[in-house]
């Protein structure tokens, strides 16, 4: 089996650092100041550049994914104990041709949830959504690779 991941990111609008995730590298990101205030196309243009591919929002009625040209579907939890991720860059488009912002939304009282990906780069891999905590605003994923 690949090599595991976790990571701790924070909500998208509940803190400065960590409000993102680049599951290429497997690391936490972070938004620019202001970049909501910028043209959809320079937003846009920056976060598929820098590998920002995955946002959390955790309000009070719930917990949301945002993939940004990233390709996702959710699967099967037994999934992440595949050990030939093969199969995902044969099923999932490279995120580009895939819709360009995604959104999910996180079942309650219902962890791990599971998803396959493949980015805008065209890395295929899992990763689980493993806790959340809206009162925290954060969220801990565990990421593997193909």
């Amino acid at each position: 089996m690949s090599e595991m991941t976790e990571l701790t990111v924070c909500g998208l609008w509940a803190a400065m650092k960590d409000n993102g995730v680049d599951l290429d590298g497997r690391r936490l990101m972070t938004r620019p100041d202001g970049i909501d205030q910028w043209t959809e196309e320079k937003r846009r243009h920056w976060l598929s550049e820098n590998g920002y591919d995955l946002s959390v929002d955790l309000g009070e009625k719930g917990a949301w994914l945002h993939a940004v040209a990233t390709n996702l579907t959710a699967v099967a939890n037994a999934r992440w104990e595949d050990k030939d991720l093969s199969w995902i860059k044969n099923t999932l488009q490279q995120g580009s041709l895939s819709s360009p912002l995604i959104f999910w939304e996180l079942p309650q009282g219902v962890l791990p949830i599971t998803f396959a990906f493949r980015t805008i780069n065209g890395t295929p891999g899992v990763f689980r959504v493993t806790a959340y905590s809206v009162p925290d605003k954060k969220a801990t994923i565990q990421i593997r690779l193909a």
